[in-house]
C-alpha cells in the first residue's frame, strides 16, 4: 500500500470518505451523489479526490450526505439504550 498524505483539505472532508465507499444509511436513494465514488476508486484515490474536488463541491456532498441522514433519523425508529450509546465512546 502506498503512503498516503494527508493536507487540510483532507481532513476537513474527511467524513466524506464512508458515503464516497458506500451508503452508511442501507437504502440509497436513485439521486445520491455519491454512487459515481463507490467501487471506482481505492482509498487513496479517495483521498485524492478530497484533494482534487472544488471547495463548491465537498460542500454540496457533505450537504447532500447531512440532509440524509438526517432525514434517515426523523423517518427511521431509533431504538438505542443509553449503554450502547455509551460503549461507542
Amino acid at each position: 500500500m502506498s503512503e498516503i498524505c494527508f493536507n487540510e483539505k483532507s481532513i476537513k472532508y474527511a467524513d466524506l470518505i464512508v458515503p464516497m465507499v458506500g451508503c452508511p444509511l442501507g437504502e440509497t436513494a436513485s439521486d445520491c451523489p455519491f454512487i459515481k465514488f463507490w467501487n471506482c476508486y481505492t482509498f487513496e484515490e479517495r483521498i485524492g479526490l478530497l484533494e482534487r474536488l472544488t471547495e463548491k463541491d465537498l460542500t454540496s456532498l457533505r450537504l447532500h450526505h447531512r440532509k440524509c441522514v438526517r432525514h434517515r433519523q426523523n423517518v427511521l425508529p431509533i431504538d438505542t439504550k443509553q449503554s450502547d450509546l455509551d460503549a461507542l465512546i
